[in-house]
């Protein structure tokens, strides 16, 4: 708690009182992909990193504790990847928003792992595309995702053996959660598609356009 005391008609903070540092915003630099075990989110490797201005030079590797990070108006990201062979949880304080119109494609190579994306904005008419990459790859996404009308979550996209992929975040807003494929899914080896996370506060819709995928819903909605 601060010491005020009264100069003239102003407030102002008593000697030797200091403030935390400000929270730091931060943007994804848009190059392609991140390179092979690296991650954006966790600053593993040769990332893509964050730019402390819109289309700016990288700054940091990865998300950082109590910062702010954006996905900016617009921008197509290539693809974040998740840790490589391990769970990954999100830094304390921190918070990642996709801004209107900005597309964030997320695929995780983890076996058996959790992405915890703990504070995540979806603003209108942006789009989070989750996948799992390489065969046998399991992974469950989880946190706390507020979405505004128009935006999308979207699982799936591509075909491969043994892929399991569960949305187990807590999911506010509106918009709409989406099922895709990429149209060369074998009819033999369906990729699972599970969502267990509450979807009590969803007012949005759910969408489903995979014809060789399987689709449980275990959440509360």
């Amino acid at each position: 708690m601060h010491t005020w005391r009264k100069v003239g008609c102003c407030l102002v903070a008593a000697a030797g009182v200091s403030f935390g540092a400000r929270a730091t915003d931060y943007y994804l630099v848009y190059n392609g992909n991140d390179g092979g075990n690296a991650s954006s989110l966790s600053g593993a490797g040769n990332s893509q990193g964050w730019s402390t201005t819109p289309g700016g030079a990288k700054a940091v590797a990865g998300i950082t504790a109590g910062n702010a990070y954006y996905v900016y108006s617009g921008q197509q990201s290539g693809t974040v990847r998740t840790p490589a062979s391990s769970s990954y949880t999100m830094a304390s304080g921190a918070s990642l928003t996709l801004m209107e119109g900005a597309t964030l494609n997320l695929a995780s190579k983890s076996r058996n792992n959790t992405v915890e994306l703990t504070t995540l904005v979806l603003m209108r008419d942006s789009t989070l595309r989750l996948d799992v990459w390489d065969s046998g790859c399991v992974t469950t996404f989880s946190g706390n995702w507020v979405c505004d009308e128009g935006s999308f979550i979207v699982l799936g996209g591509s075909d491969d053996t043994g892929r399991r992929e569960t949305l187990a975040a807590t999911v506010t807003g509106a918009g709409v959660i989406a099922v895709r494929d990429s149209g060369t899914q074998p009819a033999s080896n369906p990729k699972d598609m599970i969502i267990t996370g509450d979807l009590s506060g969803f007012t949005g819709g759910l969408a489903v356009e995979a014809a060789n995928f399987a689709l449980a819903l275990e959440g509360e909605k």
